[in-house]
């Protein structure tokens, strides 16, 4: 049996939500944006919402693996805890590339639409914003099997 910290947990549970939530918010952003807001001010408005969602996100992220590793540290090493540790390192590791995706992304429209002479090509940015929506979805992957791979882990101790 898990030996759990009330404290640690709802932290732990808070953090989730907060990360999945935020995940959900930012899908639901991107496509009303897209429809709604000309590409300029887009671009300003993505850079502010990005710094924002660095420190909301990124924090969340944080304390959910540092009250997860807390919860889980008497635990005996298994194959499952060993998934979730995989999980976790590809979930950092596609969030910080696609945090740099992202403003990559950002850079290249401003760009765009703000020096014709040394602008990128639309299709350019059109294929970098490309490979930032595969990591947001990768993003999305993996944190559904961190998820995933806690509740089966939870449901057999």
């Amino acid at each position: 049996m898990i030996a759990v910290s009330a404290p640690l947990l709802t932290l732990n549970l808070l953090a989730g939500a907060v990360w999945v939530g935020s995940l959900l918010t930012l899908t639901v952003v991107t496509r009303a944006a897209r429809e709604t807001i000309d590409v300029q001010v887009r671009v300003a408005f993505f850079r502010a919402l990005g710094r924002r969602y660095g420190v909301v996100g990124g924090g969340a992220l944080a304390v959910a693996i540092a009250t997860g590793a807390a919860l889980l540290s008497d635990e005996p090493w298994t194959g499952a805890l060993g998934v979730l540790v995989v999980l976790t390192a590809a979930l950092v590791a596609a969030t910080v590339a696609g945090v740099t995706q992202a403003r990559r992304v950002n850079r290249l429209r401003e760009r765009l639409y703000r020096d014709i002479a040394t602008s990128p090509s639309a299709v350019a940015v059109a294929r970098q914003a490309a490979v930032a929506g595969l990591l947001r979805a990768v993003i999305g992957l993996l944190t559904l099997g961190i998820v995933v791979d806690v509740a089966l882990y939870v449901s057999n101790h």
